[in-house]
């Protein structure tokens, strides 16, 4: 059947206003963005990376900061605005941005943000 995947699930067409229930829920998507310029005299971007984090916290998506990306856990409809706001944050800083994004899709697996970490960690005690 045309447009159709192994087992018969049918994939949205491409800018087809069906929502697509195949990636809903168990989404991680971390993502780094930074403005390419700074006029900090050190070069520092903490400014700028501070007014996206700020768009993260107060969007109340579970979220993770490390130094390099910040994870957000939640499906597409979710996340993608709120990293689009992340960006027009930044964007206040530099007329250039950068960003980067890496996303876990896994349906059906909810509260991933710790989870992922806790099965590593319990190999590691064995």
């Amino acid at each position: 059947m045309p447009g159709a995947r192994s087992g018969g699930v049918r994939a949205p067409t491409l800018f087809s206003d069906e929502p697509s229930s195949t990636y809903r829920g168990g989404m991680l998507f971390a993502f780094s963005v930074a403005p390419t310029t700074s006029d900090d005299p050190d070069g520092s971007v903490s400014a700028a990376v501070a007014d996206a984090l700020r768009v993260v916290r107060e969007s109340g998506v579970p979220h993770r900061l490390d130094s390099m990306f910040t994870t957000l856990e939640g499906d597409w409809d979710t996340c993608m605005p709120v990293i689009k706001a992340a960006c027009d944050a930044v964007a206040v800083h530099s007329s250039r941005v950068s960003l980067v994004v890496k996303a876990d899709l896994r349906p059906g697996y909810d509260g991933q943000l710790d989870a992922k970490v806790a099965r590593v960690e319990s190999r590691l005690s064995d």
